[in-house]
């Protein structure tokens, strides 16, 4: 009886041990890679990161609301392992200069449209009349042809995380009504210093001014600029309607929405905190491409209360087109883009419509 207990024992160490090998040389994910859910709080990172991201809107807009977003979800993912700091309303600087500390390393994050230094290929998306409404802007975005695009920043030092929209621009002004480009001539318009908005509004016949969004309103309040080109949203956080008598529904263009961090500073990151940031950058553009597109219709009426509001018929906006095409033909031949890089995106957008 002794004997059989013995044996018994010996097979059952055996059995176990095999057991206990087998799953050793098992070619199963790592239990690294798929965590077993536990309801004890994750220990505390070895290390943690600043993300300090900066923006010249107010805390009350979409772009904050959507970066508040990010905030809370990275550092729920990474528990703690990456802080955000987000410093709205150009407390670090405009557009431009918010973009150049990116670059140097002087901030990790950054969230508006100021991309000429950054890559100046994005331009292509600021192209007059290219979009007919914004959806079709972000299908070309997260295309295969986009999000190779995107990928050109990295020789600037810049990592683009997502890219997204603020709206179709349009058009204020004191002097009088726009209906057709010769309307435009010779009014004197605030723009960014973007180079296609610019051409654009040059080949139109305005007279072009640079001014930094946040001086904006008193410009047009005291007739340094008699008008100015933005979003709705744009419009009437900064209450422009209260300087401006008269809104064109021109949608020129888009207003490109992107969140470039410093490249060196991203590939110091561990890879699933990579993998994190960029997703969570995808989920909060994709709120803000969404509640800009719910809250315009909010946004026009406010506007109607104060500024005559015109609409184009289709011959009018025709014409606008007609005569911005000059714009296309110099950024062709400046190698900006090519007009294969204008058929892909045209086929991007004739396959999302297909679809819809």
């Amino acid at each position: 009886m002794k004997k059989l207990v013995s044996v018994l024992l010996v097979m059952a160490f055996c059995l176990t041990a095999v057991a206990g090998c087998g799953s050793s040389s098992s070619s199963a994910p790592a239990a690294s890679s798929a965590p077993a859910a536990s309801s004890e709080t994750p220990a505390a990172p070895a290390k943690t990161y600043t993300m300090r991201i900066a923006h010249i809107l107010d805390t009350e807009s979409i772009r904050h609301r959507s970066l508040e977003i990010f905030k809370k979800t990275v550092e729920e993912k990474t528990n703690g392992g990456i802080k955000v700091e987000i410093y709205p309303s150009a407390q670090l600087g405009s557009d431009d200069e918010l973009i150049e500390q990116v670059k140097n390393g002087s901030i990790e994050g950054y969230r508006g449209s100021a991309i000429d230094t950054v890559i100046p290929a994005y331009n292509i998306y600021s192209m007059p009349f290219l979009f007919a409404n914004v959806d079709e802007a972000a299908a070309v975005m997260e295309s295969d042809w986009g999000l190779a695009l995107a990928e050109k920043s990295e020789e600037n030092n810049v990592k683009i995380l997502s890219t997204g929209t603020s709206g179709m621009r349009v058009l204020t002004n004191n002097i009088r009504p726009v209906s057709t480009p010769e309307d435009m001539k010779g009014l004197k318009l605030r723009t960014p210093s973007w180079e296609v908005t610019i051409k654009t509004m040059e080949a139109l016949g305005a007279n072009c001014t640079s001014i930094a969004y946040n001086e904006t309103y008193m410009a047009l309040k005291t007739n340094v600029a008699d008008g100015q080109e933005n979003p709705w949203v744009y419009i009437v956080n900064p209450k422009f309607y209260e300087v401006q008598k008269y809104a064109t529904d021109l949608n020129w263009n888009l207003t490109l929405e992107y969140f470039p961090v410093n490249l060196a500073w991203y590939n110091s990151l561990p890879e699933d905190y990579q993998k994190i940031i960029t997703d969570a950058a995808w989920e909060s553009m994709a709120y803000n491409n969404e509640q800009n597109k719910t809250e315009e219709e909010s946004y026009i009426a406010t506007c109607a209360e104060a500024m005559e509001i015109n609409y184009l018929t289709d011959d009018q906006r025709k014409a606008f087109v007609e005569a911005t095409q000059p714009v296309y033909d110099y950024y062709i031949s400046t190698g900006l883009f090519t007009q294969d890089d204008m058929d892909q995106i045209r086929k991007v957008i004739s396959d999302f419509n297909a679809k819809k």
